[in-house]
Formats: structure tokens, C-alpha cells, sequence
């Protein structure tokens, strides 16, 4: 599941972000997203079916490669790492078991507080008031 978040109508952000070096964006941009992301990774964890935790410890936040980035951009996602590549069974079901999602109802629950808390923590990197 992917969604794309742009963030309008935070225009002291935009500008604070055209102020600062290519290197401090990164500090500031990454650092914010990771910690909103925490919160859907968190839940995704607490959801996930355990049995012998190797699907539980999967649950990472990444950073996309340089290939799908575009400049001035970085993506990052939640989702399950390769060494339990049986997720998908388990969150989307088979033709003889049920689906038992864990994921998509984690980004359901926490997107809003997930934002909120991302545009909370690059306005304290950059030193701008809340508005």
C-alpha cells in the first residue's frame, strides 16, 4: 500500500525548508518523517500475528532507493522486510485462509496523528512557532 503525502497550505515550512542547505533538509525532513512513521510501525507490530516473532521483527521503516527519488524528494515507507515474505498470506489471505490484515488497518488507524505528528516535528527542527 502506498500513499503520497503532500503537504499544503504550510507555507512557513516550504520557505523555512528553501533556507537551508541540501544537507540540513535532510536532517531535518528524515528525522520527521521516520518518527511519524513510528507510530503506524508501532501498531502494525502490536497487530501482527505472533508465533515465533520473525514476522513481528520484519515490521521496518525504509527509505526508498535513489532510483524511485526525484530530487528535493524522500520517500520512506512501512512494511514487512523480506525474510518473512510470508506476510503477504497473512494480510491478504489465500485461497484457504482468511485474510488476517495487520497493516493496512495500522495506516488506517494512525495516518492523521502520523502527519500531524511529521508537520509537528520538521516545525520544531526548523524553528518555527505552531500555528
Amino acid at each position: 500500500m502506498v500513499a503520497r503525502i503532500k503537504f499544503t497550505g504550510t507555507r512557513e515550512i516550504a520557505a523555512g525548508l528553501k533556507r537551508l542547505d541540501h544537507k540540513l533538509q535532510k536532517k531535518a525532513i528524515a528525522p520527521s518523517l521516520r518518527k511519524g512513521l513510528t507510530l503506524i510501525k508501532s501498531d502494525a507490530i502490536a497487530g501482527a500475528p505472533y508465533r515465533t516473532g520473525k514476522l513481528r521483527s520484519s515490521i521496518a521503516i525504509r527509505k526508498a532507493k535513489k532510483k524511485f527519488q526525484t530530487r528535493g524528494s524522500q520517500i520512506y515507507s512501512v512494511g514487512v522486510l523480506n525474510k518473512a515474505w510470508y506476510y503477504r498470506f497473512i494480510e491478504f489471505g489465500t485461497s484457504r485462509a482468511s485474510a488476517r490484515p495487520f497493516l493496512r488497518p495500522a495506516f488506517e488507524r494512525n495516518i492523521n496523528k502520523s502527519i500531524n505528528l511529521t508537520i509537528l516535528t520538521l516545525r520544531k527542527k526548523l524553528g518555527l512557532k505552531r500555528a
